[in-house]
């Protein structure tokens, strides 16, 4: 700059503008030397050992960068100092200048720094030879571990066949005991070994599942091991190539030796920090692959699908859980059960829970647990707390797969994924064996696992040491299809409540630990109290059939399929607004518009596939008629009490909705009409039974795809036949009442408020001075009638008389007088 401009300036001048020139020196290259060592620790980070080898030539580069800046320097300093002076004390300054050239070369212990310098270089470049070398005798030795890694997958694979050749002895015995109750004519245990043969044939096809899972793991395993061996060959010049790049590096000494420390001493903590990278040790990101380490493949939802209409639910959930995590002082663990039937998106509320926001803590941290109860099925008889130790081991092994964990001072344990089986076969065997040696799984299950507090323990230490987990981090345990751990009966409670599996589990789990479970309805009904002596249970509402505005997002979320409306309208009347039947329906073959007669055929089929435990109540006309009946006329059910049975039979409500042939819906009940109204067979049975009660089904529920193509539309066209829907339904209420009793329609009055319920005050007051008898269901009379005709027992319906005063007749009596007569509506 000076020289540029030809500025005269004297040798104070210079000494002047000099300082801030070295300022800058020093400032400028400390600044891009810690951000060099940030960039390159960053990067030591996220690459593992193997490429080590590209340390020293970028070492090498980043020198060769900083020389070029400080030469760079150092022209424009010695051009200060070259500059032709002006008066006064010009000569002086230049001849100092001229002193300082001449004595620069070198500066007190630059000398010693350069050596001390190559040496530390050469330590560096040793370090990366040795580093090289060792990742060589890994991979080595990874092709010879690879073997019993293998050897695990295919124990995995004869446990699977096992699970499944068990599963079909349990079907053919299912079978076996079905044909026996067929040859004896006994329908009642022929149908209850047909539902366990349904259930049979479900665990077949899971097991079956499980068996090709175990293969293509086995499969992995193989390949795994091809590519260790041949990584193990490829790596020996891949050694020599390190040593070289390693020794080339000593070459940087020689550019700017004092700018160049920073980034030697990044260089080597580098390195240390990738030596120990294969430990997973105060990890404060995110783990990769969340969703599959947490839910794919541990309950059976593996999508993402719509969940709608769920928000209440879901803040109930989280009220509950909260409750539990937050609440100080719980003398008993608290679970919190939600029961519903099949297909009516259980599994998808756990992944939903799962996934929210409110949990992201402890889902990162490795405190969320999700398991699915099926893996417990053939180990029902194992000790809770044995099976409280497995289900944590397994969820570790699940977070940690393909990393090494430090789980106790100088012992490492490599975490690979297993089956739940071989967990509880290590668990077992840790027990028995004094000196574990090969598996550091089981070496640490022996020495750090010896109990279930233990084990408690480790997984809040081995989550605070690897992933930074904070100490009041909560564990969350959340269990899907738990019917099948509360199926069995082991005694009862002090507390009255029927113990089993899942009582035992949950009771073993911390106080603060907040459990949710969900499975199909029944198996818990009149099983706990809501206190056991161990044990809490909070029970929700069972989830409640989609309306059709979810139904249609729902739909075309899942296959984006557009229905015309009246199509669209038709799905969700047979479906029920069921979200597995609507699942079918959307599975059509991908048409912009579909027909409604191919929705059905969709839902159809996944009553056989899916819902076929449901068929044998319709096959018994008195427990589909009262079904239908009941849904037609949202008849109220309950847990307990008089109306925890199906009306006129001895079957619980529970039972019904666990064989999906009913769905609760708002403490009412609703049955698909796709169940019953696409089966010829069954139709014409239901129709025949409520002939009888003088109840006409085409009119109680009237063929909507009839109306929509019917040729007169219009006001007068859907007035009529709303008419016959309230006859009959008054009807179909009655009926019910005196079933849900029963207790004969010849000689029962019931109160009109039973038979028409209504918050409505006007007719509260009016329908509470009457009582009703409509034994003889709905008439229509050939002639108008009227008001002043003898009061009987059926209700009139003026439909065939086009001019009709009254549209429908209902007999009464007034409970003070009793005097019979009919009240116009």
């Amino acid at each position: 700059t000076y020289r540029r401009h030809g500025t005269r300036c004297s040798g104070i001048e210079q000494e002047e503008a000099t300082f801030p020139i070295a300022f800058a020196d020093g400032t400028v290259l400390g600044v891009l030397a810690v951000l060099i060592a940030i960039f390159v620790f960053d990067i030591f980070k996220h690459i593992d050992r193997s490429a080590l080898c590209c340390l020293p030539p970028l070492v090498l580069i980043v020198n060769f960068v900083l020389f070029e800046c400080r030469r760079a320097l150092q022209e424009a300093r010695q051009a200060a100092r070259s500059t032709p002076g002006c008066k006064g004390r010009r000569a002086e300054s230049e001849s100092i200048s001229r002193t300082a050239q001449a004595e620069e070369p070198s500066e007190p212990g630059e000398d010693e720094d350069k050596a001390r310098f190559v040496c530390t270089f050469r330590v560096c470049s040793d370090f990366a030879s040795k580093a090289a070398r060792r990742d060589v005798e890994e991979q080595a030795a990874s092709a010879q571990t690879a073997d019993p890694l293998e050897g695990a997958k295919q124990d995995d694979l004869a446990a699977a066949r096992q699970l499944r050749d068990s599963a079909i002895s349990r079907l053919q015995t299912a079978i076996s005991g079905w044909e026996n109750a067929v040859q004896a004519n006994n329908t009642e245990a022929a149908e209850k070994w047909e539902t366990k043969v349904n259930s049979a044939e479900e665990k077949v096809e899971r097991a079956e599942e499980k068996v090709d899972r175990a293969k293509v793991e086995l499969d992995r395993a193989k390949q795994d091991l091809k590519e260790a061996k041949e990584a193990a060959k490829a790596s020996v010049p891949a050694g020599r190539v390190q040593a070289g790049a390693s020794a080339c590096a000593v070459v940087a000494v020689d550019f700017g030796l004092q700018h160049s420390r920073m980034v030697v001493a990044a260089f080597v903590f580098g390195v240390c920090v990738q030596a120990g990278s294969t430990l997973l040790k105060d990890f404060g990101g995110e783990l990769p692959n969340l969703d599959d380490r947490f839910l794919d493949g541990r309950i059976n939802n593996k999508e993402d699908r719509s969940f709608l209409e769920r928000e209440t639910v879901v803040d109930q959930v989280l009220a509950e859980m909260n409750k539990t995590t937050e609440t100080k002082g719980l003398y008993k663990p608290r679970l919190v059960a939600l029961w519903s039937p099949r297909g009516t998106g259980k599994t998808s509320l756990v992944r939903h829970l799962a996934q929210s926001k409110q949990y992201a803590d402890s889902r990162r941290c490795g405190r969320l647990l999700v398991f699915d109860a099926f893996e417990l099925e053939q180990h029902l008889s194992t000790d809770a707390d044995a099976l409280v130790s497995a289900i944590i081991i397994w969820h570790l092994l699940q977070i940690f797969h393909d990393y090494t964990v430090e789980v106790a001072p100088g012992q490492n344990v490599v975490f690979e994924r297993r089956d739940f089986g071989p967990v509880l076969q290590l668990l077992e065997q840790s027990g028995s064996t004094p000196t574990p040696s090969g598996d550091s799984v089981l070496s640490w299950i022996a020495s750090c696992c010896k109990s279930k507090r233990d084990v408690l323990e480790q997984w809040l230490s081995i989550t605070e040491q690897a992933l930074a987990a904070p100490k009041d981090c909560p564990r969350l345990f959340f269990l899907d299809q738990a019917e099948l751990l509360a199926s069995e009966s082991k005694g009862q409670s002090s507390k009255e409540g029927t113990k089993s599996t899942l009582t035992d589990i949950s009771s073993r789990l911390p106080q603060q630990m907040a459990c949710f479970c969900t499975g199909t309805l029944n198996l818990m009904k009149d099983r706990p109290a809501s206190e056991y002596t161990k044990l809490v249970v909070c029970g929700l509402a069972a989830l409640a059939p989609l309306s059709r505005d979810a139904a249609d997002l729902a739909m075309k979320h899942w296959n984006g399929t557009q229905y015309d409306e009246n199509v669209l309208n038709q799905i969700v009347l047979f479906s029920g607004g069921v979200p597995r039947l609507l699942r079918y329906a959307s599975e059509t073959s991908g048409v912009l518009r579909s027909t409604a007669q191919t929705a059905l055929n969709e839902m159809s089929r996944c009553l056989e596939e899916s819902y076929g435990s449901a068929g044998p109540y319709f096959s018994d006309p008195d427990i589909a008629s009262s079904l239908v009946l009941c849904s037609a006329v949202r008849w109220p059910t309950a847990d307990t009490g008089l109306y925890s049975t199906v009306p006129g039979t001895s079957t619980a409500w529970s039972e019904i909705f666990n064989a999906g042939a009913a769905f609760p819906a708002n403490n009412s009940v609703l049955v698909p009409r796709v169940w019953w109204c696409s089966d010829k067979a069954v139709r014409q049975q239901l129709e025949d039974a409520l002939k009888a009660l003088n109840i006409r089904l085409d009119r109680l529920l009237p063929d909507s795809l009839q109306l929509v193509l019917q040729s007169s539309q219009g006001s007068l066209a859907r007035g009529k036949p709303w008419e016959e829907l309230v006859a009959h339904s008054l009807a179909a209420r009655f009926h019910l009442y005196c079933m849900q009793r029963k207790c004969t329609a010849n000689n029962t009055w019931a109160p009109f408020l039973e038979i028409y319920p209504t918050d409505n005050a006007h007719l509260q007051m009016v329908l509470e001075a009457f009582e009703v008898c409509w034994r003889d269901g709905v008439s229509y009379p050939q002639s108008e009638a009227s008001v002043s005709d003898a009061a009987g027992h059926a209700i009139m319906c003026n439909v065939p008389s086009r001019n009709a005063h009254h549209d429908l007749l209902i007999p009464v009596k007034r409970v003070k007088c009793g005097t019979c007569e009919y009240i116009a509506a």
